[in-house]
């Protein structure tokens, strides 16, 4: 497959671990195999679909991706990771940035 037409399955994490597919169905953990380590992912605000933004992570820099990875997992939202970024001068990059953790994964599908 060309890496760069690669869609990507967003997964979802229930309150006790579990995945889920975008269906709603659950994932049985051995169906799951993260791939690669664990990364940050620093997204511009306001930020409405984390989701476009793998998308075009995987259309433009598709080397960043595991070559088998299939689906991926990202965290939440959450307002205290919001920062102002800065460039080498200290002086502050316009707009404010989320952090957010991505983890993909090749799961039977």
């Amino acid at each position: 497959m060309d890496r760069s037409k690669k869609r990507l399955e967003r997964l979802t994490q229930d309150e006790s671990g579990r995945l889920h597919r975008p269906d709603g169905r659950q994932l049985n953990p051995e169906c799951a195999l993260p791939r690669g380590k664990l990364r940050t992912l620093v997204v511009q605000n306001p930020c409405i679909d984390v989701s476009r933004v793998i998308d075009n992570m995987v259309e433009e820099y598709p080397s960043s991706v595991p070559v088998d990875a299939n689906s991926y997992l990202i965290s939440d939202f959450f307002g205290e990771t919001q920062h102002v970024r800065r460039d080498g001068d200290g002086n502050e990059i316009e707009g404010m940035f989320s952090v957010y953790a991505l983890q993909f994964y090749w799961s039977l599908l």
